[in-house]
């Protein structure tokens, strides 16, 4: 977005009184004789102190973000979300539908839509997945046979990436969970691999640097939630190769529900697929833009207002909290205008210290102000 350059219109009435009062300067006229009054008394009138002028308004270049994942069927949407600049959908492989949401698994149809419209695919393979009980070591062979069995039937190009979902929570001290995840991993690393398919994980910070440590991934995409075991320390330690910054967001206008993902800086690649001589690579100048209008949440004490204002009313958003990413539009001496969680409009106010000055570092959600 460039600036505009505003030029000054001077009405024929200002002209005429310049001129005017150039036509006085220099003028030979002796002046008039003006007899001398009587000197002033009393101190000196005391001048009013002029009211400094607000800062103006410093407009924060950025965009949408270019990768979403939903479990709804984008065929309808496709024109909208690309004029939003969404480059990349992930979309859901599965053992099976699921009643509670119909549309999660991708069809042909549906494929064919995504890659006609010049945008990529991004695999992810999940089916209740966020039950412990779900992850295991024959699960694991099960979903590795039924992801390749996927791939093959949407001809997802070998040397691209299929990602297995760990949907939930867990503590450092439940090694029943840890061992059920690692075992589910070399299920899936031993028959994925093999076939030419690279394997991400999509999880908790704990969980991506569980299944990274054990080399049975290779990708790791961080979930969203800042409260979630090793949320920060993982997203620090720069092993990441996604970011869900945004979650359950309706757009274009309401009618589509997705969560939006950020790519760690230096990547143009996280294993996405297209049409053959199509290139998918999302450019880094596009990442530093979308990098560039966003920020985290640095304090617990942080609110959220309903005007630059401290008196204004304060909005109480669950998606405005320590360790949550938000999008930057302006800032204004000490406010800050912003949108909480990638609707693409400003929602609300907060004070410029209560934000990071990047997404360099994740402040941990548990740690003091």
């Amino acid at each position: 977005m460039g600036d505009s350059a505003y030029g000054t219109r001077l009405s024929r009435r200002t002209l005429l009184g310049a001129a005017a009062v150039a036509s006085l300067v220099g003028c030979t006229t002796p002046e008039a004789t003006v007899p001398p009054g009587p000197a002033p008394t009393g101190p000196a009138p005391t001048p009013t102190p002029s009211t400094p002028a607000p800062a103006p308004a410093i407009t924060i270049a950025s965009r949408y973000p270019a990768i979403i994942d939903t479990s709804t069927n984008v065929t309808p949407y496709l024109a909208a979300l690309k004029a939003l600049g969404v480059e990349t959908i992930f979309r859901y492989y599965s053992l099976a539908a699921q009643p509670e949401v119909p549309e999660k698994q991708l069809t042909a149809e549906e494929a064919n839509a995504i890659l006609d419209a010049g945008l990529s695919i991004g695999s992810v393979f999940q089916y209740y997945s966020n039950r412990p009980e779900n992850i295991h070591a024959e699960r694991g062979k099960q979903d590795g046979e039924a992801s390749l069995a996927r791939a093959a039937s949407f001809g997802q190009p070998v040397g691209t990436a299929i990602y297995f979902g760990v949907d939930f929570d867990w503590l450092a001290n439940e090694s029943a969970k840890s061992a059920g995840i690692i075992a589910y991993f070399e299920a899936v690393s031993a028959l994925v691999k093999p076939a030419g398919y690279r394997i991400g994980v999509y999880g908790s910070g704990q969980t991506c640097k569980l299944v990274l440590d054990s080399g049975m991934a290779e990708l790791a995409w961080l979930v969203n939630s800042p409260g979630h075991g090793g949320a920060a320390a993982f997203y620090n330690s720069a092993r990441w190769t996604l970011f869900q910054n945004g979650l359950d967001v309706k757009i274009p206008d309401g009618r589509l529900q997705v969560d939006t993902s950020i790519l760690k800086p230096g990547l143009t690649d996280f294993g996405q697929w297209s049409r053959a001589g199509v290139d998918s690579r999302i450019g880094d100048d596009v990442s530093s833009l979308i990098r560039a209008g966003r920020r985290f949440v640095a304090k617990k004490s942080a609110k959220l207002y309903a005007a630059a204002d401290a008196g204004s009313a304060v909005i109480g958003n669950t998606r405005f909290g320590k360790g949550r990413c938000v999008r930057v539009f302006s800032i204004s001496g000490d406010w800050v205008q912003i949108d909480v969680n990638e609707t693409g409009r400003p929602v609300g106010y907060c004070r410029v210290d209560d934000l990071t000055s990047d997404l360099a570092k994740r402040p941990d959600y548990f740690a003091a102000d």
